[in-house]
């Protein structure tokens, strides 16, 4: 839900750079590329495609780090990962907020993906910062061949639910709440030749979330996996008004649909922000 394209646009140029100088910051960091970012703020100013909403997909990796770096404490295998980095791609669609209605789900479909590559040496991200977003993993899986093989996967997956183009009658086998966290996905088990040892690995549980847009999957994935840059981050007045933004504008409807006496009647069986059945 975007109430003003124009500062939507003006925030994610200001939250490139914010997050360009925390990382220029960090010596034990690569430099964080700005391509992505620009490119989203560029395309939150066009006409959508389909009059009433916006939409917008694209990927965005950030910087490779040491793990000591990171403040990663529990990391494993252990004494085993040097380096890692986060590839965050995002696929969003959601209504334009219009005045006086009243709390509405802000999107209208959401895709995220998490891939966090670790390393036991590094690899140099600055080689690919002008290749296109569609061309990065073909590129950076040679770097990764050329480490002998040497790659360590996670992978996590934010989606809501029912998905893109599907029947939003569907019966779900299993609980699938509106948006919804699970680990792994086909990030992991579709990749050929992956060796999971003694891991056990589930498309269950999915575990419900707010949406996230841009910003605030941006500003996941540093509290999560960049510490000293979340750190410098939130210490500025801007980034912090960035983010409350965001929030507010995604997260007060999804919780607002939550507590309304409405949505918890008896005869309201289904209760797809919680749990779709």
């Amino acid at each position: 839900m975007i109430d003003n394209p124009i500062q939507y646009s003006e925030n994610l140029r200001k939250l490139n750079a914010l997050v360009k100088t925390a990382f220029n910051q960090i010596r034990e960091a690569k430099k964080f590329e700005e391509g992505p970012l620009e490119r989203l703020a560029l395309a939150c100013r066009r006409p959508s495609r389909h009059p009433g909403e916006w939409t917008y997909e694209d990927d965005i990796v950030f910087p490779e780090i040491r793990t000591r770096a990171a403040r990663q404490t529990h990391i494993y295998p252990r004494d085993t990962i040097n380096n890692y980095f986060v590839k965050l791609h995002i696929k969003a669609c959601g209504p334009y907020q219009t005045q006086g209605q009243g709390p509405q789900d802000p999107m209208k479909h959401l895709v995220i993906d998490l891939i966090i590559k670790g390393f036991r040496q590094e690899i140099n991200l600055d080689a690919y910062e002008n290749i296109p977003a569609g061309a990065l993993d073909q590129a950076l899986d040679h770097a990764i061949e050329a480490r002998n093989g040497e790659e360590f996967l996670c992978a996590w997956h934010l989606d809501s639910h029912p998905p893109e183009g599907a029947d939003p009658n569907t019966i779900s086998r299993l609980s699938h709440p509106r948006y919804h966290w699970q680990y792994g996905g086909s990030n992991v088990w579709g990749r050929a030749n992956t060796w999971y040892g003694s891991h056990l690995l589930m498309s269950s549980p999915r575990l419900m979330h707010p949406p996230l847009d841009i910003l605030l999957a941006i500003d996941f994935v540093l509290s999560h996996f960049y510490y000293e840059a979340w750190e410098k981050l939130c210490s500025e007045a801007t980034y912090k008004q960035i983010i409350f933004y965001a929030q507010k504008t995604y997260w007060q409807p999804f919780f607002k649909i939550l507590a309304n006496d409405q949505y918890w009647r008896p005869n309201v069986v289904s209760k797809p922000f919680l749990y779709w059945h």
